[in-house]
């Protein structure tokens, strides 16, 4: 397995630029980059890492462009870079968002989130939603950002479908409210249903004994 050992790069404290493009990378030991602290650009693109470590950010304080692009991440914990200001994060295994997946890096310009296999639902509108709402931020490829799933939106494009989703979810809610709605009300009709022909009886019965005396 080809890795990046921990303290690597050790005594390189004045390096700028490293690239480890096309370099078949699948796994980085924790404190991959130590002592890099003045560097301002890592390309690690088209590479085979699943992840990256916890700690991944912690010495990569003055990065300003990371591309990790044409790789196979999973999940996305890029965070707490703030002085990055471009992310290339196209074509890997990356489904979903979390909610402030950017959160950490205020001065993230250009970002590139194309050829992931994104999972379309109401949860991805939201969040994409909020990221075209940050005044500073350019999501640069979004009209090219297409649905891996559900099934009936692959291929489609995000900015196609994204205000339908959470209308499809609504529908669902509203559905499911009229349905408990319904049954609520006919198990009230049937309630009271009963409770007259229980009240009927009574008197029917009361009414007997009164005329057999």
């Amino acid at each position: 397995m080809m890795e990046v050992r921990s303290r690597a790069f050790a005594g390189l404290w004045s390096l700028r630029v490293l690239v480890l493009s096309d370099s078949g990378i699948q796994l980085l030991q924790p404190e991959a980059f130590y002592s890099l602290s003045f560097l301002e650009k890592l390309d690690m693109s088209r590479n085979k890492l699943l992840w990256l470590p916890p700690d991944f950010s912690h010495s990569l304080s003055s990065v300003r462009e990371l591309r990790l692009d044409h790789s196979t991440l999973e999940r996305l914990e890029v965070s707490s870079l703030e002085h990055l200001e471009k992310l290339d994060l196209s074509h890997n295994h990356i489904t979903f968002l979390q909610p402030g997946a950017f959160r950490g890096l205020p001065r993230l310009r250009p970002l590139q989130l194309a050829g992931n296999p994104w999972n379309c639902d109401c949860d991805l509108h939201r969040v994409f939603s909020k990221l075209l709402s940050v005044r500073h931020l350019h999501v640069d490829d979004y009209h090219n950002v297409t649905c891996h799933e559900p099934l009936q939106l692959a291929g489609a494009s995000l900015a196609w479908v994204d205000s339908q989703l959470c209308m499809a979810e609504m529908a669902t809610v509203l559905v499911i409210t009229v349905t408990v709605l319904v049954t609520v009300l006919a198990a009230v009709v049937m309630a009271e249903h009963t409770r007259k022909k229980n009240q009927h009886a009574k008197s029917w019965d009361a009414e007997s004994q009164s005329q057999e005396r």
